[in-house]
């Protein structure tokens, strides 16, 4: 058994608390998370998982039901498990030596766990005055957030619904937002996102896109010349840069039965709008065809076995790589791997990432999912973006609350990873 308390709970996930609550049920993989990393004091943990306990905590809605703790209240659309939440781990500078950054997401839950998305957004606002009155005490950390800015959007698409929808929809579900931190030392910087209604066509997602930001001109084009590929699914507007917001689109690319990288890649480089470095280019390259690439019996037996999307995020922003074009600097784009649509354990995504990217080669969280011998499916996504000194990797790892007793492999080595539906 490994000494280390995060991978201990990966490895003996039921052993976390009894306690109900979300907010009791998820801390210890956050905490565990900042005990991982190794560059926070006992005191900076301490305060992390108090912000997350008493801030975020109470915006998760109700917590599991039954005596075991195995039964959904809320379909969250955060996770094919339903689980609201999701560690992050990061590695972008090779200083880091194997040494995550550790961020978090959860989403936003109505108390009442009403389904709609009205309800949701509305619990963001609430969630929003509270972050407010927190920043304002400055007492214990820096919080650094964008209130009025989160606030306008919540309200303009939470006005958009009385149009959109009467009550609850299947297609858009009833999660709209999500939350993130980026957790320094003592400083946290918060990233809101909303999620944009399913049941609308492009037309109307950009409609829509455009009561929020008139500076989506260039994405909006974009998207909208190649609406039969791209879907618009977020925008985000985080405060890692405070006081300069960042400005994001999240666009479901739909593969359309062709997998192959070369096939989709210009929507990553923006038609070569963005700057995509070599190193970034291959690294999504490689590690993609590694976990699209389907045995060959497969083609037989198994013949839709693999995904059928990615996600782009494209930023409005200047470019985290500085690059010397200024016109390349106001984009820049990034890649989602959604391991929930490659039907392989976390064993094989964690060898081919080990494999594939430099920067996380000597990650001992990924070291760990490669050894493992059990199937488990807790990688949920991988993100990919350029940085000077090599291609950063990210992956959000779901605790899988409700998911976990049914994981299973075929003989052949394929994984299900169905989504958990809520009556």
């Amino acid at each position: 058994m490994t000494s280390d308390s995060l991978l201990q709970l990966f490895s003996n996930p039921d052993s976390i608390s009894s306690d109900p609550r979300w907010s009791q049920l998820l801390a210890p993989y956050l905490e565990n998370g900042l005990i991982h990393a190794t560059t926070y004091s006992p005191e900076e943990i301490r305060k992390h998982v108090d912000f997350f306990i008493k801030h975020i905590g109470p915006h998760l809605g109700p917590g599991p039901l039954g005596k075991d703790g195995y039964q959904p209240q809320y379909p969250s659309a955060m996770t094919d498990d339903l689980t609201p939440f999701e560690l992050s781990l990061c590695w972008k500078d090779p200083k880091q030596q194997g040494r995550p950054i550790v961020r978090f997401v959860s989403d936003i839950i109505p108390l009442n766990a009403e389904r709609t998305r009205i309800a949701s957004l509305a619990q963001s606002q609430r969630l929003i005055e509270a972050l407010r009155s927190i920043a304002e005490d400055t007492s214990d950390l820096t919080l650094h957030i964008l209130p009025d800015i989160w606030n306008a959007v919540s309200h303009t698409l939470k006005v958009s619904e009385t149009f959109i929808h009467s009550g609850s929809c299947s297609q858009c579900g009833s999660s709209s937002a999500f939350i993130a931190f980026d957790l320094k030392k003592s400083v946290i910087s918060g990233k809101f996102y909303w999620r944009l209604p399913f049941c609308l066509n492009v037309p109307g997602i950009l409609n829509l896109m455009d009561q929020v930001f008139s500076a989506c001109f260039a994405i909006r084009e974009h998207i909208r010349n190649h609406a039969d590929t791209l879907l618009p699914r977020m925008i985000s507007i985080d405060a890692t840069a405070f006081p300069a917001p960042r400005i994001k689109v999240y666009v479901n690319c739909r593969l359309q039965g062709e997998r192959d990288f070369d096939s989709w890649e210009h929507h990553l480089r923006f038609n070569d709008s963005v700057a995509c470095p070599e190193d970034f280019r291959s690294t999504c390259r490689d590690l993609w065809k590694s976990l699209t690439t389907n045995p060959p019996e497969w083609a037989q037996t198994r013949p839709d076995a693999g995904p059928k999307s990615c996600l782009l995020l494209y930023e409005l922003t200047e470019s985290s790589t500085n690059v010397a074009d200024e016109q390349r600097q106001k984009l820049s784009s990034k890649l989602y791997i959604m391991c929930q649509e490659i039907p392989l354990p976390d064993s094989v995504i964690a060898t081919q990432l080990l494999r594939h990217c430099e920067l996380a080669a000597d990650a001992e969280i990924l070291k760990f999912f490669a050894a493992g011998r059990k199937p488990t499916n807790f990688i949920s996504e991988i993100g990919l973006a350029p940085r000077k000194e090599g291609t950063e990797v990210s992956i959000y790892l779901n605790p899988s609350y409700f998911a976990r007793k049914s994981w299973d492999i075929a003989e052949d080595g394929y994984m299900a990873k169905p989504r958990i539906t809520l009556i």
